[in-house]
């Protein structure tokens, strides 16, 4: 079982949901955790909660869709801290209404798909520099459902994590003679604050149905302490007692029976 006491690892999106759940699994077990998001003061929030003496864990405000801002969180890392170890590719916004092609702008596509797709090339090509030079680590990727399997009306979400999983698939195959290990995890619909910008709302009886950001933390997790000679490229990782084809907007109506034991 790999150690990932005292390894640093840099967490993009960690000021909510499964960037947030990461970063604590990350320092419960040990690791130094740069925390990553455009807004500061969430992060401050979340290392009073988590890193009180600010001794494992380090703020870095970052807008991971610009390239300038990406190059230095990296040389930010790598002069105060040392070489990246773990890259959690996590930041990321999706669409605020179900709408057909013909009805996105530009941009709406830029503002997702820079920031999914753009900001996680960006993320893993800063990191591998180190990776490569040291001849170890990881990075995973969290993906989407969605990048397995191309949703309707949302469109630049599902492009971009088709994207990411390209990249995370690139990756591997670059990298995997170095011993850096790639890892894409595509979690089924998740309870985030993603869904409280939906123009569509989600009754609270679907969103208890949904995976936990806990829940995804845990997969990354387990896929951190594997083996050294073991690697799993991608996980699908989907809530029970949900909808599969949860990209069905329709599903999403209250219009179906909510009296399933919770």
């Amino acid at each position: 079982m790999m150690n990932i006491k005292e390894k640093i690892s840099v967490v993009t999106g960690a000021g909510k949901g499964i960037g947030r759940a990461i970063a604590r699994m990350l320092l419960k077990r040990g690791a130094f955790v740069v925390l990553v998001a455009r807004r500061t003061h969430v992060l401050k929030d979340l290392q009073k909660k988590i890193d009180k003496n600010e001794e494992r864990s380090l703020i870095i405000g970052a807008d991971i869709s610009d390239e300038k801002q990406v190059v230095h969180l990296f040389d930010k890392v790598r002069k105060e801290l040392g070489p990246v170890q773990i890259l959690i590719n996590n930041a990321g916004v999706g669409t605020k209404k179900p709408m057909e092609v013909q009805s996105y702008n530009t941009a709406d596509w830029d503002r997702i798909v820079n920031t999914n797709l753009k900001g996680s090339f960006f993320s893993a090509r800063e990191a591998l520099r180190s990776m490569q030079e040291k001849r170890l680590g990881t990075i995973i990727n969290i993906v989407s459902i969605t990048g397995i399997k191309a949703a309707p009306n949302v469109l630049p979400y599902s492009v971009s994590k088709f994207g990411m999983m390209a990249l995370g698939q690139t990756l591997l195959a670059e990298n995997l003679k170095l011993g850096i290990k790639i890892h894409n995890i595509c979690p089924g619909t998740t309870n985030t604050s993603i869904w409280d910008k939906k123009e569509t709302p989600v009754s609270e009886a679907k969103r208890k149905r949904m995976l936990k950001p806990e829940d995804i933390a845990s997969v990354a997790e387990f896929l951190l302490t594997l083996p050294k000679n073991v690697r799993i490229d991608e996980v699908v990782v989907l809530p029970n007692y949900f909808p599969v084809e949860l990209w069905d907007y329709a599903i999403l109506e209250d219009n179906d029976s909510e009296s399933r034991d919770e």
